[in-house]
């Protein structure tokens, strides 16, 4: 993983140079995502970066949507390099969908001066392509860039008790355009995210070990596209603000807790109620279709009561199942010694 790391953060950093040359709107790059917290459990072969931007978070800044949770308008105080994408509609906005084609042609002409082949689209915030891998297991790695500029003020509707240390990590906003709104931006806690997972488990907890597994179940029994591993990260972090108590956390209580979470998930997509853990009014689930995904998990919670062994590589592969999956599978002292891992019991 770090080989990998260390070569993909070297491509983007030539990538982010040459973007930086042709308009300086951003500072620096950073790492975000599964990758930044350690929580990866497939290949390495997808990672997300953002264009931090630092230097605007006072000449641009967010105006809530009242009935969007979680989306703002971003507005300009004072001169910056998105001085031609404003809108008239509010005045002063700037613009998401003209500022992410921005840096698609950006990412398109410094993939072009490194020759690398590959398709440039927007996805979400996102700039999306590939790049070449040095790893004969993975040919190319996915890579997601996503604008984010930072802000000073915290959002009115972000309730949710935090401690000092993690909110003065910030906001930022990310040009996310929605169908139903595309004048406004999303607002990002991914630096606060990234800081409450490597600390989540300071008491020696699970926490990390059970979204592990519960992200690895998602891969390895396909659950369709309308539920992510950002939904799994919301139900570990409001669990562990309701149950923040060292002893609820403990590996003895691995089963128990990770029965329970399933359980949770399960009802919230039942309920498609899953507020976001930052912004309460803001229901992640409103608007999919998860008929399928309700499906996938009701049959993978009967599959671990009747024959969980199926389903889990050994201890030593968790963080690379794709690798093991077969082996597992044709293995029994594998099975056992998994079943004996995570203590679950039929």
């Amino acid at each position: 993983m770090d080989r990998v790391k260390g070569y993909v953060t070297k491509r983007i950093t030539q990538i982010s140079d040459l973007i930086k040359a042709e308009g300086d709107c951003f500072d620096f790059v950073q790492l975000r995502g599964s990758a930044a917290e350690n929580l990866k459990i497939d290949h390495p072969d997808e990672f997300d970066f953002v264009l931090f931007n630092q230097k605007y978070k006072d000449k641009i800044t967010f105006n809530e949507k009242q009935n969007l949770p979680g989306f703002a308008y971003a507005m300009r105080q004072a001169a910056t390099c998105f001085e031609k994408y404003q809108l008239t509609d509010p005045k002063g906005a700037i613009d998401p969908v003209q500022v992410r084609a921005l840096m698609k042609n950006l990412v398109v002409k410094a993939l072009d001066k490194l020759e690398i082949t590959t398709t440039v689209t927007e996805v979400g915030p996102a700039i999306n392509f590939d790049i070449p891998s040095r790893e004969a297991s993975f040919p190319t790695i996915d890579i997601d860039l996503v604008l984010y500029i930072q802000q000073e003020n915290w959002p009115a509707t972000a309730t949710t008790p935090l401690s000092p240390e993690l909110r003065a990590l910030g906001v930022g906003l990310v040009p996310k355009v929605l169908e139903e709104d595309n004048k406004v931006w999303q607002i990002s806690f991914s630096a606060i995210e990234i800081q409450l997972f490597k600390t989540i488990d300071a008491d020696g907890g699970i926490r990390r070990k059970l979204l592990k597994i519960m992200k690895y179940l998602k891969l390895v029994t396909e659950w369709p596209k309308t539920v992510s591993s950002y939904h799994l990260k919301t139900i570990i972090m409001k669990t562990n603000l309701d149950h923040p108590d060292k002893a609820y956390w403990t590996d003895s209580n691995l089963v128990t807790r990770f029965r329970e979470l399933l359980n949770a998930f399960l009802n919230a997509l039942k309920t498609k109620t899953l507020p976001s853990f930052f912004i309460p009014t803001f229901n992640l689930l409103k608007g999919k279709d998860l008929t399928e995904a309700i499906q996938k998990v009701e049959k993978l919670i009967e599959t671990i009561k009747t024959n969980p062994n199926s389903l889990f590589p050994p201890q030593s592969a968790m963080c690379n199942p794709s690798q093991t999956s077969s082996s597992a599978s044709n293995n029994p002292q594998k099975k056992r010694s998994l079943k004996k891992m995570l203590r679950i019991h039929s």
